[in-house]
């Protein structure tokens, strides 16, 4: 093979993976029965399925998912694909999530959840209700 056609295929193949991380393009995955994950208006940085495999919670850099305003934190069902009434306002992005005990801890840029003071790190219930568990991260987490 020549060194061009090398260059071109390593070329696209890195712009298709470029591209996916971007954009989003992986994002609109199947779930197993079918069902297609809400498209969202920005980049979506992290998802886990909620344990029960019910609903996916997604964070990133995004105020809409599907045809909801969400503010960088969503969730949907895993059933219907349909964004649930999960709604907290995160003025940064969110960069991981974790679930342990029926608490969604999130992680990331930002400095304040439902308008309460949070340096990089919070906790809520499955309303998107903030708790009161808070962490005063040194730096960028």
């Amino acid at each position: 093979m020549k060194t061009a056609q090398r260059f071109l295929i390593i070329f696209i193949v890195a712009a298709i993976l470029v591209s996916t991380y971007l954009f989003g393009i992986a994002w609109g995955r199947d779930h197993p029965a079918g069902v297609r994950a809400p498209a969202a208006n920005g980049q979506v940085f992290t998802s886990i399925e909620a344990p029960g495999n019910v609903v996916t919670y997604v964070g990133g850099d995004f105020t809409r998912l599907g045809d909801q305003n969400r503010n960088r934190l969503a969730s949907y069902s895993v059933k219907t694909g349909n964004v649930t009434a999960f709604d907290p306002n995160v003025n940064g992005r969110v960069e991981t999530i974790e679930i342990r005990n029926n608490v969604i801890y999130i992680g990331g840029l930002f400095n304040a959840v439902n308008g309460v003071e949070r340096n990089g790190w919070a906790a809520l219930n499955d309303q998107g209700q903030l708790l009161s568990w808070t962490a005063d991260p040194p730096g960028r987490v």
